[in-house]
């Protein structure tokens, strides 16, 4: 399945629409469905959305682990993945 702008569009809108101060990252492992490319259009024009470039699929055990550590590493006091 591949994700189409208006699906990647719409769930930024949605969260980002939530009460609190809260920042988004998505893990991009060079998905060849675009997915990255589009995530940085929003990041560019959102300053609580960030995304995490990797090199290539190294599974999503992997981009958890990475996504956690971001999260550690900038002090975040909690986390949430979907």
């Amino acid at each position: 399945m591949h994700l189409q702008e208006a699906d990647l569009e719409a769930l930024a809108d949605a969260v980002l629409a939530l009460p609190g101060d809260l920042e988004y990252l998505i893990v991009d492992d060079n998905s060849p469905d675009g997915t990255g490319q589009l995530a940085d259009q929003i990041a560019s024009r959102e300053k609580r959305f960030h995304v995490l470039h990797r090199a290539g699929k190294l599974g999503l055990g992997s981009a958890y682990r990475a996504a956690f550590q971001r999260a550690l590493d900038e002090g975040y006091d909690a986390v949430i993945s979907m």
